[in-house]
């Protein structure tokens, strides 16, 4: 009788370790389980696919409208250039070639990639103003002899020795960032606008005449402003637009 309350009493505790022993063996899983919740929101790839769909349509600072304005100036001073080839004006032909090969980088730049055609753009449309423009000044200059003793002294330069002084002055400004959208003008006024304007006037070449004014003001007026409009249209355009004519009428004009 003694023996069997004994008994009875040690399967009961071996019961009780045993129910210790798995409810320690459960505690882990339950920790687990707690943790697991706490991970779930860590998941990134929803807010990775909703930021992709927001991507920007033109992600370089792309400028569609230049790009399409920027083809005609193109093309213009392309058409300008083959005028001046088959009147047998190199000079001329090659500096219309100048600013086409500048708005062809422009297109590119605008319509494709604005930091891979940045620089080049710049360096051409530089190139253009200083050299490319005075080319097609220097065959107006001719006609100017009689009347005006700096411009003769310029034609009678080879037109190497023209180039080579164009690219001379064109370095010197580089050395000078600060003032160098200034003296840009200077080569402008001095070798192209003025020589076209005279000598369209003493010629009565009307065309001509009329086509440098519209690039004074084109130039001057509405200028090549990329970020501000006029009458509703962005000026950069209009300014393209105004350079496109000016360059089929003077090359029309030649004298």
């Amino acid at each position: 009788t003694i023996s069997q309350p004994t008994m009875a009493n040690t399967r009961s505790s071996s019961s009780v370790s045993r129910a210790r022993v798995s409810s320690r063996s459960k505690s882990p899983s339950r920790r687990k389980s707690t943790s697991t919740p706490s991970k779930a929101p860590k998941k990134t790839s929803p807010k990775v696919t909703t930021q992709a769909s927001k991507a920007p349509l033109f992600p370089h600072g792309l400028y569609p409208t230049v790009a399409v304005t920027d083809t005609v100036n193109a093309a213009a001073h392309y058409y300008a250039a083959s005028v001046c080839f088959n009147a047998d004006r190199s000079e001329a032909a090659w500096g219309f070639l100048t600013v086409a090969f500048a708005a062809t980088i422009g297109v590119a730049r605008f319509g494709f990639h604005e930091n891979l055609f940045a620089k080049t753009n710049g360096d051409l449309a530089d190139f253009a103003a200083f050299v490319g423009l005075p080319l097609v000044g220097r065959s107006f200059m001719p006609s100017l002899a009689p009347f005006w003793s700096f411009y003769p002294y310029c034609a009678k330069l080879t037109s190497f020795e023209y180039i080579i002084t164009l690219c001379f002055v064109e370095q010197i400004t580089r050395a000078l960032p600060k003032i160098k959208d200034d003296l840009k003008v200077l080569p402008n006024v001095l070798l192209f606008v003025v020589p076209v304007l005279l000598s369209s006037y003493q010629r009565e070449e009307w065309e001509c005449f009329i086509g440098m004014i519209i690039f004074v003001v084109s130039a001057v007026v509405i200028k090549p402003e990329r970020e501000k409009y006029l009458f509703g249209c962005r000026r950069e355009n209009l300014f393209h637009w105004g350079i496109s004519i000016a360059a089929a009428l003077v090359a029309r004009g030649l004298p």
